[in-house]
């Protein structure tokens, strides 16, 4: 059968010799766990027999077969509780080099904004009392504090920008629309147009600097070789690896990119 862990090799497995004789039988195994290469178990037969079980004997939920047809076996974990489920995870935000500025510039205004309501609390709790245009000021010190830090937190709450976050949300939300409205990215050959599926990270298209690639490993070395990059028509690099440049040049050749 395939292995469902993130790899198309074929992973073998061994039946239990006594599935023809499977009435009146019991497993026995360890409680659901996430560990995806170990299981712990026992298969009690109707004859009293024990065979342990190992995970060569265990088929993952979205498992595929593979030169048989079909298989006989139990089920011992459902739902959440197999192992697949239990390792998978919420998968994470993934936020803009804009958003992220943003998100540091509000912090940055919040503190601005406690700093200047408890400097503007304190100086009205320590103004003189016989200011008439500041108001009865004989509650005491502290009941006038908390009076003028709530005041001046009203009166300095338009400096963060509240609406900030939700233009910027229209503003992406307007952009993906845009991109499955251009005519420049529709396949007509398939009736098939761009669809924006999120719209995070708009402002980060076009701004690539890596480029990865997943490969299934082998004994020798691995190694990634940019050869050619077509856009607008235009074609850059030759396609010429290392080895055909170390040849050319013992032939005396001179290979050169474009």
């Amino acid at each position: 059968h395939s292995n469902p862990l993130g790899s198309n090799n074929r992973m073998p497995s061994t039946a239990i010799q006594c599935w023809q004789r499977y009435q009146n039988c019991r497993v026995e195994c360890e409680v659901p766990n996430g560990h995806l290469y170990t299981f712990s178990g026992n298969f009690l037969s109707s004859e009293g027999i024990k065979y342990s079980i190992t995970p060569a004997q265990m088929m993952y939920r979205g498992t595929s077969l593979r030169k048989v047809h079909w298989v006989v076996g139990v089920c011992i974990n459902t739902g959440a509780e197999t192992k697949v489920m239990m390792n998978a995870r919420a998968p994470p935000h993934k936020a803009s080099r804009v958003e992220s500025l943003v998100n540091w510039l509000l912090i940055a205004v919040l503190l601005l904004q406690l700093i200047l309501v408890l400097i503007c609390a304190i100086v009205i709790t320590l103004m003189p009392e016989d200011e008439w245009y500041l108001g009865d000021n004989s509650k005491g010190a502290f009941l006038t504090f908390v009076l003028g830090f709530v005041t001046f937190a009203i009166l300095f709450n338009n400096l963060i920008p509240i609406s900030l976050y939700v233009s910027m949300e229209m503003i992406k939300f307007f952009q993906g629309r845009l991109m499955e409205w251009d005519l420049c990215m529709y396949y007509p050959a398939k009736d098939m147009r761009a669809t924006a599926k999120t719209t995070d990270l708009n402002e980060e298209l076009g701004q690539i600097n890596y480029i990865f690639s997943d490969k299934t490993g082998t004994l020798t070395c691995n190694v990634m070789t940019f050869m050619k990059f077509c856009c607008d028509g235009i074609i850059y690099g030759t396609g010429v690896t290392e080895i055909g440049r170390a040849a050319a040049k013992r032939r005396g050749e001179t290979v050169i990119d474009t």
